[in-house]
């Protein structure tokens, strides 16, 4: 029997056990659970063939949603007879997710390659229309193999990052549906540290981001009149950070909302993914997560779940880093990594 048969024979199973289980009022994320720690599709997957199969299906499956950029790509391999949960793989080869929360319930399993997944907690402090600033904590750093299945559970009962270590890393994920009733509460990233922000924002906001966005490249710079009502959501800040003609602007609003600190935090985030996406070898982006992720103590994590000695991961690291051509005495005294480089660090 092929992988994808099988698979769907599976997920076919599902439609009576779920009937079963929301009668016994068990919510999904238990029950997605369950289901896939039970079974080992990873011991019988292969990328090429799989692909290779579900291209030449007669009747391809029906896409929840197509136009998704969540994976590259996402493939939705099942929907319940009831549209109430369906099944996707994902294949990541350059995509990283940002720090997020879910407006679903499920659970997700690694096929092939490995990930990091960090986990973390929010405390608001203030609001700004549809988002929050706040602070973010991080709390569990996980390292995942084929095999390891994890929960999603709905809004913040989960605020996580996944890391692809591996080129590319296939997931599985079966997760619900649409929510009956809708959920209408907005389901937030939380960017740079500081604001949980609204993941999907309202169209007119996507649509005056890309305006600005062409108005920046042109090399202009805007008033803060032009970005007022941009404000709660991160991609002003994330595109106000990639333009040097902005830095009097991002200094003022960051100023206004009492978030002073925040240019630091958009410029640590961005070095971080320049060099995440750098680095070639999996050992070194993982040794490179741990230290954003612990910062000061990030070779005890590495330690305990590698066995790698710290003077051994901290000379790693830093051989990974100067390897590339870009990085300079300037970008190794800036504040993500000046702690990486300094002498007689203690470790």
């Amino acid at each position: 029997m092929s992988w994808f048969t099988e698979i769907t024979i599976w997920a076919r199973s599902l439609d009576q056990k779920w009937k079963l289980a929301q009668a016994n009022s068990q919510n999904f994320s238990d029950f997605a659970f369950h289901e896939m720690q039970n079974h080992t599709f990873h011991d019988h997957f292969e990328l090429q063939k799989n692909i290779q199969e579900i291209l030449e299906l007669q009747t391809y499956p029906e896409q929840v949603n197509p136009s998704s950029t969540f994976g590259d790509p996402p493939i939705t391999l099942y929907v319940a007879e009831d549209k109430s949960f369906y099944l996707d793989l994902y294949i990541w080869v350059e995509s990283q997710t940002s720090i997020h929360q879910h407006n679903f319930e499920g659970a997700f399993t690694v096929l092939q390659g490995q990930s990091l997944e960090t986990e973390y907690t929010f405390t608001p402090t203030s609001q700004v229309g549809p988002s929050h600033w706040g602070t973010l904590t991080p709390s569990k750093l996980i390292h995942l193999k084929p095999g390891n299945v994890r929960q999603v559970h709905l809004r913040d009962g989960l605020i996580h990052r996944v890391l692809h270590i591996s080129k590319p890393t296939i997931s599985l994920i079966l997760r619900t549906g649409k929510a009956n009733p809708p959920i209408t509460l907005p389901q937030y990233n939380y960017d740079f540290g500081v604001l949980a922000s609204p993941g999907f924002p309202p169209g007119e906001v996507v649509a005056k981001m890309r305006a600005l966005n062409w108005y920046l490249r042109a090399g202009h710079s805007p008033t803060y009149k032009m970005v007022e009502h941009l404000i709660p959501y991160a991609d002003l800040w994330f595109s106000l950070a990639h333009h040097p003609q902005t830095k009097t602007l991002l200094s003022k609003l960051s100023l206004i909302q009492n978030q002073p600190e925040l240019s630091q935090g958009l410029l640590r985030q961005r070095l971080f993914h320049k060099l995440f996406s750098a680095l070639e070898d999996e050992e070194a982006r993982i040794l490179l997560t741990a230290y954003e992720y612990f910062g000061s103590t990030w070779t005890k994590w590495v330690e305990k779940n590698f066995s790698l000695a710290p003077e051994e991961s901290h000379q790693k690291l830093i051989q990974a880093i100067e390897s590339m051509t870009w990085v300079d005495e300037e970008v190794k005294g800036t504040n993500f990594l000046k702690q990486l480089f300094e002498p007689n660090q203690k470790r």
